[in-house]
């Protein structure tokens, strides 16, 4: 049985013996099954959302509270639609998986 490590989507066979990814060191399970085809979808979007949240925190706090706020919004609602991505993709996968 293959299975799909959820840190860092490698995929292996899956040994009860030895639970851990190759790859990553990460423990897996037998629920793992679910073969993502594109597991790294959205989490680029995902990490760029949190350095512009760093980033306007800082304008905040140094120079201007209004852009700050503004550019905190915006990095939240980024950072909300690439989690969206990353679900979506996650239950298209499952569908396909449970249609075939």
């Amino acid at each position: 049985m293959q299975v799909q490590c959820p840190q860092c989507g490698d995929i292996q066979e899956f040994d009860i013996q030895y639970t851990i990814c190759i790859k990553c060191g990460n423990s897996l399970s037998e629920k793992d099954q679910l073969i993502l085809k594109n597991p790294r979808k959205g989490r680029g979007m995902e990490g760029a959302a949190i350095v512009m949240a760093i980033g306007f925190g800082g304008v905040f706090i140094f120079i201007s509270k209004f852009y700050g706020c503004w550019g905190f919004v915006i990095s939240v609602l980024v950072f909300l639609w690439s989690r969206y991505k990353i679900e979506r993709n996650r239950l298209q996968d499952l569908q396909n998986h449970d249609d075939s």
